[in-house]
């Protein structure tokens, strides 16, 4: 399963370009989770082929992303 980068997040449309190792994939309106859609999020997703070219589907934020959210530094 890839790993990448939200580059961004159209709230209007619901799509999404990913960033992965510098390759772009676009991910269609729906398939970014809630979580996952605002720029620089960490991100786990699959890619599927529509007419001819990849597109990230089932995006999905990293847990280790969430966890790190929510750390509290003590001491």
């Amino acid at each position: 399963m890839p790993e990448g980068v939200v580059r961004w997040f159209d709230e209007a449309r619901g799509d999404a370009e990913i960033l992965r190792d510098g390759r772009p994939y676009y991910a269609p309106p729906g398939a970014v989770e809630p979580g996952a859609r605002h720029p620089g999020a960490r991100v786990h997703f699959d890619v599927e082929r529509v007419d001819g070219v990849e597109q990230a589907v089932d995006v999905r934020l990293r847990q280790s992303a969430l966890a790190s959210r929510h750390r509290h530094r003590l001491g």
